[in-house]
């Protein structure tokens, strides 16, 4: 699972880097091998105006051709991260599950019409 992780607005800091690692690695390491990539963007949309201006958009690539992008807002970035965490989680286990279930399907089918001994 390679993870890029990009800034818009701010400089990044060596904290908010380990951070985002830190957080998504965790979330996400039950599903290390169904993903291929995680692209974290954090941006600062209205500069030092103040406000719920820190947005997380996050996307990850998954091993069966899909990809789920998650987007979250918050004033403050640190609760903006372990938010998306939470929801990418979420929505990787959501798009894997389904993915399992869609096969399992297909294979039941082949066994009933005979296709697959």
């Amino acid at each position: 699972m390679q993870m890029t992780i990009q800034t818009q607005g701010f400089p990044m800091s060596s904290a908010v880097y380990r951070r985002t690692r830190q957080l998504f690695g965790r979330a996400l390491s039950a599903f290390r091998d169904s993903i291929v990539d995680v692209n974290v963007f954090l941006k600062d949309l209205n500069g030092p105006k103040g406000g719920d201006d820190k947005s997380v958009v996050v996307r990850v690539d998954l091993t069966t051709q899909q990809s789920v992008a998650i987007e979250t807002v918050n004033s403050n970035m640190h609760a903006a991260l372990v938010l998306s965490a939470r929801r990418a989680k979420r929505a990787v286990k959501r798009g894997v599950s389904k993915h399992r279930r869609f096969e399992q399907k297909a294979l039941r089918d082949r066994r009933q019409t005979g296709a697959v001994t």
